[in-house]
């Protein structure tokens, strides 16, 4: 083979390893575009749950601060209060309960005693309108 024609194929397979080479950059740089998009969605993703959790502590400062000024001790003095008037609401409304049981209980005698004196009042009639 003479020079000039083992420089084409020499220049030849450079050119071959150069397009393989340039393709191998294509696809590479395809790939990072491909991850750089993925990281950019993570990173909104990340964003907003970093403004979610920001909005969550900030409400539980809120919270925090105002339990602070109440204090735990008012709270649980407020909440003996409560049990207290609900235990006081109970035995109200079981006085009254009980009440409304004997004045039941004193309707049902006076009906059964109004109804039992009719019947012998009809009786006594009928005996006399017998004789």
């Amino acid at each position: 083979m003479n020079d000039e024609v083992r420089k084409f194929l020499d220049a030849e397979k450079n050119a071959e390893k150069l397009v393989e080479s340039l393709e191998k950059i294509i696809s590479e740089t395809s790939s990072y575009q491909t991850a750089k998009e993925e990281l950019e969605d993570t990173n909104e993703n990340l964003l907003e749950l970093i403004k979610s959790i920001e909005k969550v502590a900030n409400s539980s400062y809120e919270v925090i601060e105002t339990l602070k000024e109440i204090g735990s001790q008012g709270i649980l003095i407020k909440l003996s209060k409560i049990e207290d008037e609900i235990k006081e609401g109970n035995n109200q409304f079981r006085l009254e309960q009980t009440k409304q049981s004997k004045s039941l209980e004193g309707i049902k005698k006076l009906i059964l005693f109004t109804l039992f004196s009719s019947i012998l009042a009809i009786i006594i009639s009928i005996i006399a309108l017998l004789r």
